[in-house]
């Protein structure tokens, strides 16, 4: 029985994107958002406790479709829906937009973000930047990563600190800088604690396109096993301190 429900939450959010470039009616995103709030309903084991209760949940439906009043593209459609999605504690329950045109492109930095328990650090970057490798993230355009993990967990949903941590670096690494920062220019200023413990300021550019650069990385880890659940690195040149990292535990046993 749950089968025939989760293909027709799919098709929901599917079919909308054929029309992605054009204007639309807020008749046609509303309607399409009361059946994308009625599957959810459905299928979903628990849509209310993230917004408080049944009565909390549909004042953010009623919120949702005032927003749709004034929206006309594919890409407000997304916007709303995600904003309303980020109450559910649930990173399994999101909605993704694929195929969106050239002109609704947003900009992202040449880098990849590691998460760590309390922050961001700068994992990969244009090998002309290779002195800000490991480097802790403090703040981006004078905001601190707190203020912003706060900002993206009113756009995506996460289960826990990490989870948002993880979202913040995927929007900066990938696109939708514009979602955080609407006044974004041709860069962006982060504050950093340099692995020699320096704090400094440097501006990186803002990147519209997918052209790949030269990067450089952390140092890789070596593997355990055949794949790359299990694995061990150096945390320093000196190789010296070094750390054991297990990507995913499905129980103890696995490793007990």
């Amino acid at each position: 029985m749950n089968s025939p429900k989760r293909s027709r939450l799919l098709l929901l959010l599917l079919f909308p994107l054929l029309l992605n470039g054009q204007i639309l009616n807020s008749d046609s995103l509303i309607s399409d958002f009361t059946k994308f709030v009625r599957l959810l309903e459905e299928t979903h084991p628990d849509p209310y406790t993230g917004f408080g209760g049944r009565y909390f949940f549909h004042d953010e439906v009623r919120k949702a479709k005032e927003q749709l009043e004034s929206s006309r593209t594919i890409k407000d459609f997304d916007e709303v829906c995600s904003e309303f999605l980020s109450h559910i504690p649930d990173q399994h329950t999101y909605l993704r937009v694929s195929g969106i045109n050239e002109s609704m492109k947003v900009g992202h930095l040449n880098v990849e973000l590691g998460v760590m328990p309390e922050g961001l650090y700068i994992k990969s970057i244009d090998r002309k930047y290779a002195s800000l490798l490991g480097a802790q993230i403090n703040s981006i355009n004078q905001l601190p990563i707190g203020h912003l993990v706060g900002k993206v967990n009113r756009i995506s949903a996460s289960e826990n600190k990490y989870g948002s941590y993880l979202n913040l670096a995927n929007i900066i690494s990938k696109g939708n800088i514009v979602r955080l920062f609407p006044d974004i220019s041709e860069s962006l200023e982060m504050n950093l604690n340099t692995l020699h413990g320096e704090k400094i300021d440097v501006s990186l550019p803002v990147i519209y396109s997918d052209e790949e650069v030269d990067k450089i990385s952390v140092p890789a880890t070596l593997v355990i096993g055949k794949d790359d659940n299990l694995s061990f690195g150096f945390a320093n040149d000196n190789e010296d301190i070094m750390y054991l990292r297990i990507k995913s535990i499905m129980a103890q046993e696995n490793y007990w």
